[in-house]
């Protein structure tokens, strides 16, 4: 069976771009290898080609440490739209958090 590419380029590109993204959504945990904080990223998809992630970083160097000597933690928040096998997010946000076990 012959596909006739000139209808099915734009929907056979974004089909493909779903697919290869889709085994990403969900929860995802980590190890720093730096200062062995732990990690976790949530990927959610909100629409056809919207995606929203949510990360937290236990102990964020970026965010300075408090009277004990242990680093704040960080929430990053953000959406965007995946171009195989790459999330794009834009206008991500990064908060300190003021406990440093959150």
């Amino acid at each position: 069976m012959k596909t006739d590419t000139k209808s099915c380029r734009r929907k056979c590109v974004r089909s493909s771009r779903q697919e290869a993204f889709a085994n990403a959504i969900g929860d995802w945990q980590a190890t720093d290898p730096n200062d062995n904080s732990h990690q976790t990223l949530t990927i959610e998809k909100t629409t056809a080609e919207q995606y929203t992630i949510l990360l937290i970083d236990e102990a964020a160097s970026s965010c300075g440490k408090d009277s004990s000597g242990s680093a704040f933690g960080a929430e990053v928040t953000g959406s965007g739209g995946a171009i195989a096998p790459i999330l794009n997010i834009k206008d991500a946000i990064m908060a300190c958090l003021t406990d440093p076990n959150r």
